[in-house]
C-alpha cells in the first residue's frame, strides 16, 4: 500500500519507530536550517554577497535540499509561512524530550531550541522556519 503513495518507503521498526524516525529527519532538517542561516550571515559579515554564497553552496558539497527550498527565503526576507518556526519549535521540544529518555547528548538541539525560543518570545513564531536566520543577524536587521 505505501508503494502507491511514495518512491521509496522504509522498514524502519515496530509500531511508534516511524514517529520517532519523523523526530530525526526533523533534527537534521531544523539545525541545517540554522547553520544555512547562520552561514549566509557569516557571509555577508566577511564581505561576501549572501546570495552569491548561496548560490555556491547549493553547487558545492555542502549542498542540502534545504537550500534550494529555505535559502532564497532566508535572503529575501520571505517568512510567508509553508511551515511556522512555532511548529518546529515543538518539534524540538519533542527530540529533547525522547533525547532525555533515551539518554541521547543533544547539545546542538539544546542550541537550537534556545534560539527558537528567543524568536518565539520575539513574536516571531507564526513566520515560516526559515526566519531562524533572525537569530543571527545584526538587531537593526530585523
Amino acid at each position: 500500500l505505501f508503494q502507491c503513495f511514495a518512491a521509496r518507503t522504509f522498514h524502519v521498526g515496530p509500531v511508534g519507530a516511524g514517529a520517532r524516525m519523523k523526530l530525526v529527519v526533523n533534527l537534521v532538517l531544523g539545525l541545517n536550517r540554522a547553520v544555512l542561516a547562520e552561514a549566509l550571515c557569516f557571509a555577508e559579515r566577511c564581505g561576501v554577497d549572501p546570495h552569491r554564497a548561496l548560490e555556491v553552496l547549493c553547487a558545492g558539497p555542502a549542498f542540502s535540499r534545504v537550500m534550494e527550498t529555505k535559502g532564497s527565503k532566508m535572503l529575501d526576507g520571505d517568512f510567508s509561512p509553508q511551515a511556522r518556526l512555532a511548529q518546529h519549535a515543538k518539534d524540538v521540544r519533542l527530540i529533547l524530550s525522547m533525547g532525555e529518555q533515551q539518554g541521547a547528548t543533544l547539545p546542538l538541539s539544546t542550541l537550537h531550541d534556545q534560539l527558537l525560543s528567543q524568536l518565539i518570545q520575539s513574536g516571531l513564531g507564526e513566520l515560516d522556519n526559515s526566519a531562524i536566520i533572525k537569530a543571527f543577524q545584526k538587531p537593526n536587521q530585523h
